[in-house]
């Protein structure tokens, strides 16, 4: 597979292969809506997305026109003369009478459609944010630059060099954008002031999708090491590391309640995941850590030696059962590595 798209009101999960096979299903029960191939030769097929009206669906290949296909009549129209957005966060069209500085893409006359053929023939990723109202593009993959441009005054408001970009995705706020790299790295930006406030590390191999976890601050990334990893944002940290696929994860998506997400791969296979086990994981992944962070220099005062120390977590009556199991865990952790 190789991208995923959910209709605006998330009833409907669309796929797509590289060969223009598009498959659609009702998110609820799995069923298999209806499949079709898309009756164009191209030599790969590469994005799909839905409009707001939730019956159009964009199909765009690497190279070429896009196409747009009304799912209620099976017809299908050839771009450039869509007016509709690839994606269902892309602004409407406005007037913008300042002209953009050199260089910028110019998105005064049609918002939409500048950005169609940005992502099909200039650009290599495009990310839009409804919040803030900016668009980032990336102009090449190796070496990348990275601008943020302002959506309703086409200002640049920001640039970086970076040494790739494999794929980038703001996150809720509109602030921090998120760009993947082919070292498997996610450079975490703030547009503002330009600053990296972090690099993500984790997964081994090129990092092929990025999207949110709405209401979590939280990223989820898929790679070509066949993981699908998810980072708190307030902490950088990796959260979960989720394995199931046998190939390339090539896309993610979440419904905007934060509670589903689905992952498509080269292996032919979209899989679900609820994720509401997956916030509770990582709520009590916080937990553990502010406890046992809490509880460092209390361990630090302990006797040396196992024993010692364990009889002295057992006589201390003010820690709560919880409390207790951590400290031991984390004496366990202390008497490995003194062993080490």
């Amino acid at each position: 597979m190789s991208d995923l798209a959910l209709s605006p009101d998330t009833a409907i999960l669309a796929a797509l292969d590289t060969s223009g096979a598009v498959t659609l299903w009702d998110t609820r029960s799995g069923v298999q809506i209806a499949a079709w191939r898309m009756p164009y030769e191209r030599s790969k097929w590469r994005q799909v997305g839905f409009l707001p009206d939730g019956v159009q669906l964009v199909v765009i290949p690497e190279s070429g026109n896009s196409f747009l296909v009304d799912l209620l009549s099976g017809r299908v129209r050839v771009g450039p003369d869509i007016t509709g957005s690839v994606f269902r966060s892309l602004p409407a069209a406005t007037q913008h009478p300042a002209k953009p500085p050199d260089g910028a893409l110019d998105l005064r006359d049609d918002v939409e459609l500048a950005l169609i053929r940005a992502c099909n023939r200039a650009l290599w990723q495009i990310s839009v944010s409804e919040v803030a109202r900016r668009a980032a593009v990336s102009l090449k993959r190796a070496p990348a630059t990275v601008r943020v441009i302002d959506l309703d005054s086409n200002e640049l408001l920001q640039q970086w060099s970076l040494p790739s970009c494999k794929r980038m995705q703001f996150l809720e706020d509109g602030q921090r954008l998120a760009v993947a790299t082919r070292e498997g790295e996610i450079h975490v930006l703030d547009v503002d002031s330009g600053r990296m406030l972090a690099t993500l590390r984790g997964h081994t191999a090129d990092i092929e999708c990025l999207a949110t976890l709405p209401g979590q601050d939280r990223l989820i990334s898929g790679s070509d090491d066949r993981t699908i990893r998810l980072w708190d944002l307030r902490t950088w940290q990796e959260v979960l590391d989720l394995r199931g696929h046998r190939d390339t994860v090539t896309s993610v998506v979440a419904t905007p309640d934060g509670q589903t997400m689905f992952s498509s791969s080269g292996d032919y296979t979209v899989r679900r995941w609820d994720a509401r086990p997956l916030a509770q994981l990582a709520a009590r992944r916080d937990e553990y850590l502010r406890i046992a962070e809490r509880l460092q220099a209390r361990l630090d005062a302990l006797p040396d030696g196992p024993n010692a120390a364990a009889a002295g977590l057992e006589a201390d009556r003010s820690l709560t059962p919880r409390e207790r199991q951590i400290a031991l865990q984390l004496q366990i952790g202390r008497t490995v590595l003194r062993a080490d």
